[in-house]
């Protein structure tokens, strides 16, 4: 049994749990006689909740259930000490997605170590996750720092609504992104055969930086990938 099975009943829960709110809030609607368009951004105000709710509440699962199954591990306990848990919370592109993650000391150099930061690509102090980042530094490269970081904002958490947005990214803060982004590690395999073609895609933005100090002008990031075959629609 994994995880998506066993905790089918609590996931479903969450879900219908939602959606059952948010109908109940347009019934009430119909009953009062209200009519009209915001009925219908009500609906879909209702819906987006839901769907975020359910990806954050799979996220944390997925997450923790990493974590647990490490500590189990006979690896863990056979280099590691248990030192403590605590609780961490990061911006993806559903809204802050908050989980309890295990610090431990390697027994032999007495170290500190997380596994789910090391398995994750977690940054050990990093606000906002690499899918966010990406975005702003995809936006940045079309538009001004303070614009990109409106847009990806509108694109995090709650997208409809009146309600208070969860993430607002400054200028300062997409500006900071930018001079600090690395591109995430990519473990590579070896495949048993070569292939007949070999297709390369790379590409490069510049990104203007503003009031530089040092007076640099730009940031200067470069991508490459690699693929053996298109995939036909």
């Amino acid at each position: 049994m994994n995880i998506l099975t066993h905790k089918r009943p609590e996931f479903a829960n969450i879900f219908m749990d939602d959606l059952f709110r948010s109908y109940s809030d347009v019934r009430a609607r119909s009953i009062e006689g209200i009519k009209g368009f915001s009925n219908y951004m009500s609906m879909i105000e209702g819906v987006d909740n839901a769907t975020n709710n359910l990806a954050l509440s799979i996220l944390r699962r997925f997450i923790e259930k990493t974590d647990l199954e490490f500590r189990n591990s006979p690896e863990r306990i056979k280099k590691y000490h248990v030192k403590s848990a605590h609780k961490r919370t990061i911006m993806t592109v559903f809204g802050p997605l908050t989980f309890n993650k295990t610090f431990y000391t390697d027994k032999y150099s007495k170290r500190p170590y997380c596994y789910v930061d090391d398995f994750f690509g977690f940054e050990k102090y990093g606000r906002f996750d690499i899918h966010v980042k990406s975005l702003v530094l995809e936006a940045c490269s079309d538009m001004s720092m303070a614009a990109a970081g409106r847009k990806v904002s509108g694109m995090i958490g709650r997208r409809t609504g009146t309600g208070m947005k969860d993430c607002n990214i400054s200028r300062q803060t997409a500006r900071t992104i930018v001079r600090k982004f690395n591109l995430p590690y990519v473990s590579t395999q070896i495949k048993d055969s070569t292939p007949d073609t070999l297709f390369i895609m790379m590409d490069e933005k510049f990104i203007p930086l503003q009031r530089e100090p040092d007076g640099k002008a730009m940031v200067h990031h470069k991508f490459c990938r690699f693929h053996s075959a298109f995939r036909a629609n």
